[in-house]
């Protein structure tokens, strides 16, 4: 990853979000300097929070590192008095954990403290009256306060790794979590083939089943299978969007987070569409280590996610006896799209037009509402004026290229394989043959 110190500068002087203030909070930290830090949002997590410790102490003590662990303990003024009291239980054990607690503020629950000779723990505090979070900012609020806060210590010294990790409350590492071979290798690997810059990794994971009911463990089991699919296909067609996004799962670096203004205030999906900003400033890599695990717990605590996602398809499986996801000739579909758009980017001019005009047909089939959503497409994404900029000499076609595939990201990739199962292919069963699990 290149650095970009004045990004980095620029993002901590303007678009941090407000949590304590550093220069006392950072005399307060049980250790001088930190290895590597770890974000994680808290909501409603006691039942889960404590076996993420454990696997967080384990990985940090196998590598001799000391470990920074910043959460944010969250809920805002209509959540239920369950998740409140779950919240209270959660800081009350955690507290009892600790040794050589510090508050970091006078109006708020904000602590520090020691949980094991390699491992700190930084508890941001947006549970209380004066700090709550507003509902539609959630989870995404809560990732951005704890990177944020990560930030401001690597500016100082204090955090020595670049590298930033994310994950949630119902996820157990595994031992190797924090092994630097596995960043580097992959890192030089990547490189050494594609010459580009990696802004961010992801971990490979999967969904536990054990204590679930037959009915959940199988929509855990699709869940996990379509995660997969998705990016996998999207890969297969050369989609700069081929990635998993799991805000569970992620490891980026602090000053690509700096450069696309950090995590997204938002209530769900918060994670997709961080990925969907650092996409377009480079690489997000897949690491080659041991599987993350994630709970397969059913859970509606945010509008989207994996706990919803997985609620979703047991329902679907038990009146249906299947769930339906995109069908494989919605991403042949793409490919001719991605592969038309590079085409008469990079061709003379002269002839660019009429080569849009002639290939559009295998895309749309003759169908109207495909038509109509693929010329208002090129028409949001500037397609033609694109074209215009390279006629007047105003751009090179390669950039031209890299300001489609920004223009064109993942939110616009998922709408268009979309409209290509509503208006033209349908949607397949997964295990049906066409898509195995």
């Amino acid at each position: 990853m290149i650095k970009n110190q004045k990004a980095l500068d620029k993002y901590l002087a303007s678009y941090t979000a407000p949590s304590v203030d550093l220069r006392q909070t950072r005399e307060l930290l049980p250790s001088s300097v930190y290895s590597e830090a770890v974000i994680v949002p808290l909501y409603e997590e006691s039942q889960f929070f404590f076996r993420l410790l454990d696997s967080l102490s384990i990985a940090a003590q196998k590598y001799k590192k000391k470990i920074l662990l910043v959460c944010v303990l969250n809920h805002h003024h209509d959540s239920p008095d369950s998740v409140i009291q779950d919240n209270g239980q959660l800081l009350a054990k955690l507290k009892g954990l600790l040794t050589g607690i510090k508050y970091l503020t006078s109006f708020s629950r904000s602590m520090c403290g020691r949980l094991t000779h390699h491992f700190d723990i930084v508890l941001l505090d947006a549970s209380s009256a004066a700090t709550l979070l507003s509902p539609k900012k959630g989870v995404g609020l809560a990732r951005k306060m704890a990177a944020d806060f990560c930030l401001e210590l690597y500016q100082c010294g204090k955090i020595k790794s670049p590298w930033l990790r994310s994950t949630d409350a119902d996820v157990v590492v595994p031992e190797d979590y924090f092994d630097d071979q596995c960043t580097l290798c992959q890192s030089i690997a990547f490189k050494e083939g594609l010459g580009a810059d990696i802004v961010a990794f992801t971990y490979p994971f999967y969904h536990e089943r054990a204590g679930l009911n037959s009915f959940t463990q199988r929509a855990s089991q699709y869940y996990d299978a379509y995660l997969k699919y998705y990016p996998e296909k999207l890969h297969q067609v050369a989609s700069p969007y081929a990635f998993y996004a799991l805000g569970s799962i992620l490891m980026f670096h602090v000053h690509a987070y700096a450069q696309v203004r950090g995590f997204p205030e938002r209530a769900a999906a918060e994670d997709f569409y961080f990925l969907n900003k650092l996409a377009k400033i480079g690489k997000i890599a897949p690491l080659s280590c041991a599987p993350l695990q994630i709970s397969g717990r059913v859970s509606l605590r945010t509008p989207l996610g994996t706990g919803r996602s997985i609620a979703k398809i047991s329902e679907s499986l038990e009146v249906k006896n299947e769930y339906r996801v995109y069908h494989p000739d919605s991403f042949k579909n793409l490919k001719f799209f991605l592969a038309l758009a590079s085409d008469v980017l990079l061709k003379e001019s002269s002839k660019s037009r009429d080569l849009l005009e002639s290939r559009l047909l295998s895309i749309t089939q003759k169908n109207s509402n495909m038509e109509i959503f693929v010329f208002q497409l090129l028409s949001e994404i500037e397609f033609i004026k694109t074209l215009e900029k390279i006629n007047a000499g105003m751009q090179t076609p390669l950039q031209a290229l890299h300001e489609f595939h920004c223009r064109f990201d993942g939110l616009k990739t998922l709408q268009f394989v979309k409209a290509s199962c509503e208006y033209l292919f349908g949607y397949v069963g997964l295990g049906t043959g066409k898509i195995d699990i």
